[in-house]
C-alpha cells in the first residue's frame, strides 16, 4: 500500500510539472519541441519558446478563437478554461481572444450565424463535435455566406481540429496542445506568404 502511494505522489508530481512547464512556468526541463534549451523562459519577460516563435510570426494585436461545431448545428465559442485547446492558446501562449469574449466571465457561449461575426477572431480554431462521422454540419457551415465571409476563412486563417485532441485539458494534453498550434501557425503563415 506505501508503494502505491509513493507511486501515485510521483506521478501525480510529474504530472504537475508538465503542466507547470506548458503554462510557462519556470522549468527548464527538457522539451520535444525545443533545442538546446530552447526552453528556457526569458528571465524579463517569462516567455518561453513557443511563445517566442508564435510572436516572431503572427501580429501581436491578432486575435485567435476556439470554436466548437455539434452534430445537431450548434456553434459555442470557448474561454480559457473550458478545454479545445484554450489553456494552450490563452495561458501558455498568451494569444488575444476575440474582442468579443475578452471580458467576458463565461466560458462557453453558443452563438447562432447571424451573431458568429461579432464573435469573429484573425485566426480561427474549429472542433466538431460528430461522434457519427457524418460531416453534415461542417458542410453546411462551410457553405454559409456568413462563413464564408469571415476575414479568417477570406484570409486562410482559420485550422479545423480533431475534437479529441482538443477536447482535454489535462497538463500532458495542453503541453501537446501548445507544440501544435505553434506548429499550426507556423506552417500556415509559411504557406500563406508563399502564395503571394
Amino acid at each position: 500500500m506505501r508503494n502505491k502511494s509513493i507511486f501515485m505522489l510521483a506521478t501525480l508530481m510529474l504530472v504537475l510539472a508538465v503542466f507547470i512547464s506548458a503554462c510557462g512556468g519556470n522549468n527548464t526541463g527538457n522539451n520535444p519541441a525545443s533545442t538546446s534549451g530552447d526552453k528556457q523562459e526569458s528571465a524579463s519577460t517569462g516567455e518561453t519558446r513557443s511563445f517566442k516563435t508564435v510572436k516572431g510570426v503572427i501580429d501581436e494585436k491578432a486575435t485567435f478563437g476556439l470554436y466548437e461545431l455539434t452534430d445537431k448545428n450548434a456553434l459555442w465559442i470557448f474561454g480559457d478554461n473550458a478545454g479545445r485547446g484554450g489553456q494552450a492558446v490563452y495561458n501558455a501562449l498568451k494569444l488575444n481572444m476575440p474582442k468579443k469574449t475578452a471580458n467576458s466571465k463565461e466560458q462557453t457561449i453558443q452563438l447562432s450565424m447571424e451573431v458568429l461575426p461579432q464573435y469573429d477572431a484573425d485566426y480561427m480554431f474549429l472542433t466538431t463535435y460528430d461522434p457519427d462521422k457524418k460531416g453534415t454540419a461542417l458542410k453546411q457551415l462551410k457553405s454559409s455566406a456568413v462563413w464564408g465571409n469571415l476575414p479568417a476563412v477570406k484570409n486562410n486563417k482559420v485550422f479545423f481540429n480533431d475534437f479529441d485532441t482538443y477536447y482535454r485539458y489535462d497538463p500532458i494534453a495542453i503541453t501537446g496542445q501548445i507544440d501544435m498550434v505553434v506548429d499550426m501557425l507556423v506552417e500556415r503563415e509559411k504557406e500563406n506568404k508563399a502564395k503571394k
